[in-house]
């Protein structure tokens, strides 16, 4: 992994859920870390619901290795929302590979 390549700043989100005051289950995210990351759109597509078009994005993070990066996780950058998709390790735990789909609603 080239470090020099980690030129964005993003902020990795886990959920945490519990309940609110009258006892419902209630979902919200708590900050895990800040890192740099490396970014890749891979592709842009559009799906179409019974609501109409939805844009899809699908993003590449490259970021160092961490253990608490899972698929429950989330990325936000410049104020969106990723939700990750895949976590796969790079070489002898050198980084990690987080494949991210952007929805625009």
């Amino acid at each position: 992994m080239i470090t020099s390549t980690l030129n964005r700043r993003i902020t990795i989100e886990n959920s945490v859920s519990g309940k609110d005051s009258v006892g419902a289950p209630t979902s919200t995210y708590a900050v895990i870390c800040n890192a740099w990351a490396s970014m890749y759109i891979r592709s842009v597509d559009t799906r179409f619901l019974t609501e109409g078009a939805l844009p899809v994005s699908t993003t590449e993070w490259i970021i160092r290795n961490r253990k608490d990066v899972n698929i429950k996780c989330r990325i936000m950058y410049e104020g969106n929302c990723y939700k990750i998709i895949s976590v796969e390790k790079l070489g002898r735990n050198e980084g990690l590979k987080i494949t991210t789909m952007l929805f625009n609603e």
